[in-house]
Parts: structure tokens; sequence; C-alpha cells
């Protein structure tokens, strides 16, 4: 008999603790190629319309509320962002940090609807660059926000099939499997992630963090069979002696022969 296990998406998930938006920031720092940041990260630009003076535009009031958001002045960087969009609506890279601005300034509704956004705009730069790996990358992030996590995994290995050199695309690709308790590729995504940097700390400690996490699944899922076991001896047996039920038309089994139990 085959035992059914039953864990809580809850229990499974408690395992995990996520981060918040401002220490996920440097991921969101990964979408411009306008990074300041420190890390030494240099990021993709992904603007479907690159040719036109309108996405140059767009770019350059990207860059300046980039710069604001670092800074903790979120109204700004929504200003600024918001000047991104009016100059090229399809932005999808303008929608996403305005998300992140308006998520700092407790505008969740607002938030959630310019990552939808994002979404939307990513899907169609991808219906014309398929291939484009930070694109697949930058919609996983969105995603994520979304806490639509099993469609951010599936962006996630997207982006590092076609750019399998990125350290911080493994590393996101990890906390969206563990988001969803898949810590065996969470520690699988994780060990590329330090392979590819190995002094990134962050790498490490999320890889530790979740080879804990896969031991106490691990454990979970072995108490609730033992517990099955307890309630149920016969299952592991594979072998019980059901008690014959007469029906109309069926002929007695011959004397010293237990009838064959009936398939289901």
């Amino acid at each position: 008999m085959r035992l059914i296990l039953v864990l809580p998406a809850a229990v499974c998930l408690a395992l995990y603790t996520g981060c918040g938006s401002r220490a996920r920031q440097p991921a969101a720092n990964s979408i411009t190629a306008a990074s300041s940041s420190g890390t030494g990260r240099t990021g993709p630009q992904v603007s479907g319309t690159d040719s036109q003076g309108g996405a140059q535009d767009a770019q350059a009031y990207i860059s300046k509320g980039i710069q604001a958001y670092r800074e903790d002045h979120d109204q700004a960087a929504a200003d600024v962002f918001r000047q991104a969009l009016e100059v090229e609506p399809d932005n999808p890279e303008a929608h996403y940090r305005l998300g992140l601005a308006y998520s700092s300034l407790g505008r969740k509704k607002e938030a959630l609807d310019e990552y939808q956004k994002a979404v939307e705009a990513y899907k169609k730069l991808l219906r014309e660059d398929p291939k484009n790996a930070d694109a697949h990358f930058n919609m996983a992030e969105a995603d994520s926000r979304l806490s639509n996590y099993a469609e951010a995994v599936a962006e996630y290995k997207r982006a590092v099939q076609l750019k399998d050199d990125d350290s911080y695309m493994y590393y996101e690709l990890g906390l969206a499997d563990s988001k969803l308790a898949k810590y065996k590729d969470a520690v699988e995504a994780f060990q590329q992630a330090v392979r590819l940097d190995p002094d990134d700390f962050r790498a490490q400690e999320a890889l530790d963090k979740a080879k804990e996490d896969q031991k106490r699944l691990q454990a979970m899922i072995d108490s609730e069979i033992r517990r099955n076991a307890r309630k149920n001896p016969d299952a592991n047996t594979g072998s019980t002696t059901p008690t014959p039920t007469p029906g109309v038309g069926k002929s007695p089994a011959p004397p010293g022969l237990t009838p064959s139990p009936s398939l289901r």
C-alpha cells in the first residue's frame, strides 16, 4: 500500500524565512547597467526599444530614480520612475522599480499593480527576443514580488540556461526554490552561485540554511512515515486476509482456500 503523506504547505514554508524588500535590493540593482553599487556587478539593460531616443531618455530617468531609491528618497524615486514611464510607457524596468518604490512607501496595491505591469511588459519583450537572459531574470524578479514563485523559478531557470556564468541569477533561483520548500533544488542553485563567486557570503549563508531546511523537511517526512506505519501496521506487510463477503451468484471458496480480494 502506498503511504500518502500530507504535509501542510504552511509547515514547509515556515522553514524558510524571506528577505525584506531592502535586503533583496541587490537583485533589483542588477536590472540596469547604470548600477553604482559597491558590489562591482554591472547589470543588464533590457529596454526593448533602445534604438529609439525615448528609451535612452527613460533609462536616464531610471538611473536617477535608482540613486534616489538607494538613498531612501522613496517618494522622489517614485516620481522619477513615473517620469520614465511618461517617456516610455512600456518600459518594464521602470514599472518594476516604481513597484519597489511604492512598496517602500507602503502603497502595496499600487506596488503589486506595477509588478504585474512589469511582468506583462517583459513577456512582450521576450516574444520579440526570447533569448534575452536578462529579461527572463528581471521578469522572475517581478514574479517573485508577486509571490508567483513557481513562475519565477521557471524564468530564473531560463535565465541561467542562457547565461550560466552569473552567480546572482543562481542565488535568486535558490531563494525562489526555498520559498516553494524545494530545498534540494535550492541547495544545487546556491552551490552553483558559490562556485561562481566564492566570496559571496550571502550565497554561502543561504546554502547552509537550505541544507538545514532540507534536513528538517526530511525529518518531518520520516516522522510522518513512522506515524502512518504505527497507525497502519499492515501497510508495510503487503498481505492481509480479508473477510470473505458473500454475494449473490458467487460460488463459495473451496474448503481450505481463502478467496482472493476483489480488485478496486
